[in-house]
């Protein structure tokens, strides 16, 4: 959506009615209490992308210990440690 797009959007609706047409990413989700906003003078579109990381790099700078073992689940790979002993 452009600039010019939600100014109009915003000329012709209240705030909550807005919200409630915007279509969020899966797992998303913005929080604060629209009745508090009493005007809107400006609004910024902001691009939020997922960062590829790579999981083997960014354990090997991250964990203290050995990892002994990996478990692969759907949010990512689970690293397990070696204790202090």
């Amino acid at each position: 959506m452009n600039k010019e797009r939600l100014e109009e959007l915003l000329e012709i609706m209240d705030l909550r009615t807005f919200l409630q047409m915007v279509d969020l990413p899966d797992n998303f989700s913005i929080g604060f209490d629209a009745a508090d906003v009493k005007s809107v003078d400006s609004a910024r579109i902001y691009k939020a992308v997922p960062l590829e990381l790579d999981a083997n790099e960014v354990a090997e700078k991250l964990l203290k210990r050995e990892s002994v073992s990996t478990k692969v689940y759907a949010e990512g790979p689970q690293f397990e440690t070696g204790d202090n002993s």
